[in-house]
């Protein structure tokens, strides 16, 4: 997605012990970053696309959800 986007560049395609790894550049800050091809079918890509998209919506550690009930809670009337 970020290759498309052209915000990295692929700089170069390495294969070592029978696995690819690209090496990507961001141009406008010129990090570096080495990712290996996870080598996925495509029966697997739904679920990797989901994954992706709820790390960048949440990060690494994402809010925890509370149950809500459904009606909220009544007080009890005091008597006077």
């Amino acid at each position: 997605m970020l290759e498309r986007k052209r915000v990295l560049k692929v700089k170069e395609q390495v294969v070592s012990d029978g696995k690819r790894v690209f090496i990507y550049e961001q141009p406008r800050t010129g990090d570096v970053f080495t990712i290996a091809d996870p080598n996925l079918r495509l029966d697997q890509l739904e679920a990797v696309q989901r994954d992706v998209a709820a790390l960048l919506e949440h990060g690494l550690n994402p809010p925890v959800q509370t149950e809500k009930s459904l009606q909220p809670s009544e007080t009890p009337a005091q008597n006077l």
